[in-house]
């Protein structure tokens, strides 16, 4: 799916996206008749896990980020937008987190690669914050379309669709922003021809 970023940086609008998508039932079927089996358990518990523990961070520092950006430039929908994009991953830790538990599955709580990539962003401003997500959601796009196809779940199948479906429209997002702020950089950095008169 290819979006143009200079016309989808509406933040009024991607909270009307964000609001919508949310009333979107997720398509889990958790009683699809398939248990994991030893290997299919073995294969999937340490990255799910992992994935579970990042879809499931409170964006507090990224979240005050947002909220200042959305001050300064005028667009206070832009904070609201980031609440309900955290709300959404969120919800991506919910569903893995519940099939996790009726697989038996055990849920982690930290982790040294969770720990380093939230040290990163608490230090970071808001588009380091940004650029930090996208790669996250990159990763997170290769990974879920590898969960998706290693076990018989129709469950697990479906979340991981839901969390893909997701993850396309988070990237929009995502940079959408970064190109706001790199022209804001550029028009400070280079004045225009009216100004040199």
């Amino acid at each position: 799916m290819e979006v143009d970023i200079k016309k989808n940086n509406d933040s009024t609008k991607w909270t009307e996206f964000f609001r919508a998508n949310r009333a979107r039932a997720c398509p889990a079927i958790w009683e699809d008749g398939h248990i994991l089996t030893e290997a299919e358990r073995k294969a999937v518990s340490r990255s799910i896990s992992t994935f579970q523990l990042g879809e499931s961070s409170s964006g507090d520092h990224f979240q005050r980020k947002a909220d200042e950006f959305g001050q300064r430039s005028e667009d206070e929908a832009y904070g609201e937008a980031v609440r309900l994009f955290i709300a959404e991953e969120n919800h991506h830790a919910y569903l893995l987190g519940e099939f996790m538990d009726r697989h038996r599955i055990p849920r982690i709580y930290t982790r040294w690669t969770d720990a380093i990539f939230r040290k990163i962003r608490k230090l970071a401003g808001l588009e380091l914050n940004i650029r930090v997500l996208v790669g996250a959601e990159i990763v997170a796009k290769i990974y879920y379309k590898a969960l998706r196809d290693c076990t018989n779940s129709a469950a697990l199948r479906q979340i991981c669709t839901r969390i893909l479906q997701d993850e396309v429209h988070h990237l929009v997002f995502q940079t959408t922003v970064v190109y706001r702020l790199q022209r804001a950089r550029l028009r400070l950095r280079w004045p225009t021809a009216s100004s040199w008169a």
